[in-house]
């Protein structure tokens, strides 16, 4: 059974799964922080004509914020399984996980990007997406 803060069992949770607790409670934190970020960010520079370092921005706190996020379920799935099957069957499935994750969320569009870029013009490269209609041009 798994013991949360602040209940008599959290005081048996030896040094390790200690650590694991308040590491996986940072990552999570800190994972939040930055995948929420483009909002608060994008309401702040909102018809600034900011738009460019809006993009910019947006597109290195998401991937950061992704590996946090990451690093913080594996803490918390390393934490639980250290504790109902031990140390190193937890170590071995919570790689396998991360391995998972690194799968859907890089791999596996990394494949499609660069099997797509075979496919795609010329003339949108370093193009950061649609235009919007002229009349609504100002609202962006």
């Amino acid at each position: 059974m798994l013991t949360l803060a602040f209940t008599p069992r959290f005081g048996s949770l030896n040094t390790f799964q200690l650590d694991v607790y308040v590491l996986s409670l940072v990552l999570g934190a800190t994972s939040t922080a930055l995948l929420i970020a483009p909002a608060p960010f994008h309401r702040l520079v909102f018809r600034r004509r900011l738009k460019t370092q809006l993009v910019r921005a947006s597109s290195h706190l998401l991937p950061a914020g992704l590996v946090l996020l990451k690093l913080a379920l594996a803490a918390a799935l390393l934490l639980i399984l250290d504790v109902v099957l031990g140390r190193w069957p937890a170590v071995w499935i919570t790689a396998g996980i991360v391995a998972w994750f690194c799968f859907w969320w890089y791999l596996l569009p990394l494949r499609v990007r660069l099997a797509g870029r075979a496919q795609a013009p010329d003339a949108l490269a370093g193009d950061v997406g649609a235009r919007p209609h002229p009349e609504l041009r100002e609202h962006v």
